[in-house]
């Protein structure tokens, strides 16, 4: 039709009896009465489309509600069968159903029912005889037993040494003063390598004059009261401290050379410390 109505508007143009403005003016609408067809053409494929998808739809949703009355309880049962009436009631949606369900399966309550066996005694006499507490064994306990604080060890002697490696020759002197009122545990550490070489426990108010390996350290100490390990040091009271500056100790050809340091505040001194964790410990 479009095609009729362009030729028969170029025939008139050839013909002389339309202008040029008219011959576009006229080519334009139909034009645009082509493009309009064109959009109601395609509009009407899109309903048929979501037409042809609800048809679906509606056809999967009888299908299901077929399959659903098909496999209803007396069907279902010879298929996948249940293991009682009640059973099978629970999956009905009606009288008849129902009803089918006691007449297809055994109910729960006729099922003859037997009281469980019971179980002979165990032999705990073993068991019973082990387990006895005499009258006294209570009196040893204590409130440390029942904590996760660990136990209080013995204090280790003053100036005695703790080697994290192999001991070694000391040939450097080392003087260590303290205050009394905390005991102290004294590190010294590789400053190169950061390894824990030494570590010397402190009697707080009791000079200590020792001697240690060459080498160049990090100094740094724990105090309290109570000694718990090497591994708690004093307990959760253990106060932690880092010298600031390193030491180094050596031995040449003048001699050896050593430090001498005091672990509480005096007047002009100059060994400055802060307080680390028990992980920089």
């Amino acid at each position: 039709m479009t095609l009729l109505k362009r030729q028969k508007i170029l025939k008139e143009f050839d013909d002389g009896d339309l202008t040029f403005k008219e011959f576009f003016e006229r080519y334009e609408d139909l034009l645009i009465a082509e493009v309009d067809q064109r959009i109601v053409n395609s509009m009407a494929l899109i309903k048929r489309g979501e037409a042809r998808q609800r048809y679906i739809l509606l056809a999967l949703l009888i299908g299901a509600i077929v399959a659903a009355v098909i496999l209803s309880p007396p069907v279902y049962s010879r298929i996948f069968g249940y293991g009682s009436a009640e059973e099978c009631a629970v999956h009905t949606s009606n009288r008849f159903s129902y009803g089918a369900c006691y007449d297809l399966y055994p109910s729960i309550k006729d099922k003859p029912t037997s009281s469980p066996a019971i179980a002979p005694p165990a032999q705990t006499s073993q068991l019973t005889q082990s387990a006895q507490v005499s009258p006294n064994s209570s009196s040893s306990l204590s409130a440390e037993d029942f904590s996760d604080t660990p136990p209080v060890l013995t204090t280790p002697s003053h100036g005695s040494v703790h080697w994290y490696g192999s001991p070694q020759v000391g040939a450097v002197p080392f003087e260590i003063n303290t205050s009394a009122g905390s005991n102290y545990y004294v590190k010294l550490i590789d400053a190169a390598t950061g390894f824990h070489v030494l570590g010397i426990f402190v009697e707080g108010g009791k000079p200590l004059s020792t001697e240690v390996p060459p080498g160049r350290y990090v100094v740094k100490y724990a105090s309290g009261l109570r000694w718990y390990g090497y591994d708690n040091y004093f307990g959760n009271d253990t106060a932690y401290s880092k010298a600031t500056s390193t030491f180094n100790f050596e031995v040449n050809s003048d001699g050896a050379n050593g430090y001498s340091i005091t672990l509480y505040r005096v007047k002009n001194g100059n060994l400055r410390t802060s307080r680390i964790t028990k992980a920089e410990f």
